[in-house]
């Protein structure tokens, strides 16, 4: 234990020359950091933090941010904007139509991201971002995939409201019981990891807004990657926050659904996710509907924003119509069946379909950015003929909408 605080020492007096060494090594010689920053409602600080966290890394490490606006509705994303005008090989962003939650936020961000490692930090800055210099200093000391920053860390600098310590601590004590991680705090917003890591754990994930990080780092450590703390400077300011009686109660649906995945069902061990073959398979749409509504208008934007996008779409009313909007570049084929049933339908679609891969979708359906990509990767292991999953309510949907969508999602349903 001593020589272990004895190269704690010598890596936290390390001069300023030589104090970004670590991360050098970490990345090797063609390596790349991407900052993932998910941001919500910060028109107003934004872009000073965007310059900030530039100005750390410049001519230090090779970096990238990856700035993702979360459908903030306000002045956020145009001053993301302004900040790539002035670092435009640097800061890429990613802008939301809709708020989707920090998870979905940071799934995207990765998805647009290129670094062999990856730091997920909170745009606010309530973190301070200089602290990635300790990470990589334990990643290289420790060995380890992953390095987390943890409130609890002995030599962390707190400046936190004393109710969410004890928030902090109590769902701490959850998590040890139910999910046995070893670490003292999984909701720090700085993290560091491998970019294989993160990788694992997102191919995997279900959670998209509280529990998000928990179920990352229980995936992660369940594979066999390791897992390590840092301390952090926080500096909580005067934010509210959102611990409200509404979100304890999602965050503890989430976290028992994280331990009914991890240990009860094993969910998340039986998962195996292949890589899209490349090239990707030509997939064509079916959708079957009655006739064309604003509801088939959205599913077919859904579809132009694909990150694998189809090579047609078929769509099969019951009479002869106006064709609907086209798809992006994706060609959109209207073909009448009179007033059949939608399985009647599908099948009429099928034999209609060039591609080598069909997909089914209701026209009352949104299909998420990566829905075909998701899919593709399981198609890569041979013994696979169809891949299907629950459907997720839109968070903006009504509350009897969304408790109706958690009954049907439910394994045990």
């Amino acid at each position: 234990m001593a020589g272990r605080k004895s190269r704690v020492a010598d890596d936290a007096s390390a001069s300023a020359e030589d104090r970004w060494q670590a991360a050098r090594e970490c990345l090797g010689p063609r390596g790349l950091l991407s900052v993932i920053m998910p941001a919500y409602h910060l028109e107003k600080v934004i872009e000073a933090n965007l310059e900030q966290v530039q100005a750390l890394l410049d001519g230090r490490i090779p970096f990238e941010i990856v700035v993702v606006d979360d459908g903030s509705g306000d002045g956020t994303a145009a001053a993301i904007e302004a900040a790539r005008a002035r670092h435009p090989g640097t800061i890429r962003p990613v802008i939301l139509a809709e708020n989707g939650g920090k998870g979905a936020a940071l799934r995207d961000g990765f998805r647009a991201s290129r670094g062999s490692h990856v730091l997920l930090l909170d745009a606010d800055l309530d973190l301070a971002p200089e602290r990635v210099v300790r990470f990589f200093q334990i990643m290289r000391r420790d060995r380890a995939d992953i390095v987390i920053g943890s409130k609890r860390h002995p030599e962390s600098e707190i400046d936190y409201p004393l109710r969410r310590r004890i928030a902090s601590r109590v769902y701490f004590g959850l998590v040890h019981l139910l999910v046995g991680l070893p670490v003292t705090d999984t909701q720090t917003g700085m993290k560091l990891f491998r970019r294989e890591a993160l990788q694992w754990s997102f191919d995997r994930m279900l959670v998209k807004r509280y529990a998000f990080d928990l179920e990352m780092l229980a995936i992660a450590h369940g594979h066999g990657y390791r897992v390590s703390e840092a301390p952090i400077r926080m500096d909580y300011g005067n934010k509210v926050g959102a611990l409200t009686w509404a979100n304890v109660r999602t965050v503890m649906t989430d976290t028992l659904a994280v331990f009914y995945r991890l240990r009860l069902i094993r969910y998340y061990q039986s998962v195996e996710v292949g890589a899209v073959p490349s090239p990707p398979p030509r997939v064509s749409v079916v959708i079957a509907c009655p006739a064309p509504s604003a509801f088939l208008g959205e599913a077919l934007a859904g579809l132009a924003a694909q990150t694998i996008p189809p090579c047609e779409v078929i769509v099969l009313p019951d009479a002869a119509v106006e064709p609907p909007p086209a798809a992006g570049a994706v060609p959109v084929r209207v073909h009448p069946t009179g007033n059949l049933r939608p399985a009647e339908k599908r099948n009429l679609g099928i034999g209609l379909a060039t591609g080598e891969i069909v997909a089914f979708l209701d026209d009352d359906a949104y299909p998420a950015p990566a829905w075909l990509e998701q899919a593709l990767k399981y198609f890569s292991r041979p013994e696979v003929a169809a891949v299907g999953g629950p459907a997720l309510t839109p968070p903006h949907d009504p509350r009897r909408a969304q408790i109706g969508g958690r009954v049907y999602a439910n394994p045990l349903v």
